[in-house]
C-alpha cells in the first residue's frame, strides 16, 4: 500500500461515509419466497418458456404464478386430507383431468 493512501482516506474520511450511508439506504431488503414451491416451479416455467423465445410480460407471470399456487394448493389439499377423503378426491380429480384434457 503506497505512503500516500492512508492519509488520502483520512482527509476524505468524510465523504466516504455519506457515500457509505446513501449507498446503504439505496438497498432495498430481500425477503423470502412466501411459497418456495411455487417459486421454483414458476422459475422453471420461465426458463422453459425463455429459452422457446416466447415473450413474457409481467402479467402472463403473474397469471401463471396464481395458477401454480392454487394448482399446489389443491394438491397439498388432498395429500393432507384424511384417508377418506383422499379416494372421492382423486377420483373426482382424475374425472376432471380427462376433461379437461379433452376440451383442451
Amino acid at each position: 500500500m503506497a505512503k500516500t493512501t492512508v492519509p488520502t482516506i483520512w482527509c476524505n474520511r468524510e465523504k466516504i461515509k455519506q457515500a457509505s450511508e446513501y449507498n446503504t439506504q439505496r438497498i432495498k431488503k430481500t425477503t423470502n419466497p412466501v411459497c418456495p414451491d411455487v417459486d421454483q416451479a414458476l422459475i422453471r416455467w420461465f426458463e422453459v418458456r425463455r429459452t422457446e423465445n416466447i415473450p413474457i410480460s409481467g402479467l402472463i407471470l403473474k397469471a401463471n404464478a396464481i395458477l401454480g399456487a392454487l394448482r399446489m394448493d389443491k394438491y397439498y389439499q388432498i395429500s393432507n386430507a384424511p384417508s377418506s377423503h383422499k379416494a372421492d378426491q382423486t377420483d373426482q380429480q382424475k374425472v376432471y383431468s380427462k376433461t379437461s384434457s379433452v376440451a383442451d
